[in-house]
């Protein structure tokens, strides 16, 4: 028996109505459904038939354990995020002790949707889970206890994304003024389909 569904439900902006059932496969009958340990964000629920709906206002990522039980009795359970999205801001999620995830500052850097992250704002997310990382203008290098393979094909953008030295990706990156701090920082691009 396997919980199907994605490990990310991300039921769009804060205060608009949300549905989403769960899915499983290779038990026998009807699942019920449930959650073993976390909170869904303020105003979802999940119904014991799968359905996880509501409207939240909660701007924060959610992390749950759901757990689908067969009519035979036999149970699967898998880590979920949640997370409810605030305009302007990304989901970022990792793997490292468990699944993790936190909103980061975006913003949009041009016509064609390519929506960038601010480096800086993840450092400092990674930070808070014990990950170290830095950044020397054209390389951002994260360490983690997880061992993490090389990418065979990272792509050609400029700038290299590596984690315990091994290349995962290359991305495009744009310098723009930080809403927050109006300084000049870099944003690593990331297409807002991906």
């Amino acid at each position: 028996m396997s919980i199907t569904n994605p490990s990310v439900v991300t039921p769009g902006k804060p205060g608009e109505a949300f549905q989403q059932t769960l899915t499983a496969t290779g038990g026998t009958g009807n699942y019920t459904w449930s959650i073993v340990s976390g909170t869904l964000p303020t105003g979802l629920q999940l119904s014991s038939s799968g359905v996880i709906s509501g409207t939240s206002t909660q701007t924060k990522p959610s992390i749950v354990t759901v757990q689908a039980t067969g009519s035979s009795g036999m149970t699967q359970t898998k880590q979920v995020v949640v997370d409810v999205v605030p305009h302007g801001q990304r989901e970022v999620v990792w793997q490292a002790s468990g699944l993790n995830a936190a909103n980061v500052p975006s913003i949009v850097a041009d016509n064609a949707g390519t929506e960038t992250m601010p480096i800086w704002y993840v450092m400092q997310m990674f930070a808070s889970y014990g990950i170290k990382s830095t950044w020397n203008g054209h390389t951002w290098n994260s360490t983690t206890s997880s061992s993490v393979s090389a990418n065979a094909n990272p792509g050609t953008e400029k700038f290299g994304i590596y984690v315990n030295g091994n290349l995962v990706q290359n991305a495009n990156g744009v310098a723009a003024v930080d809403p927050n701090s109006k300084k000049n920082t870099m944003f690593m691009a990331k297409n807002k389909d991906a």
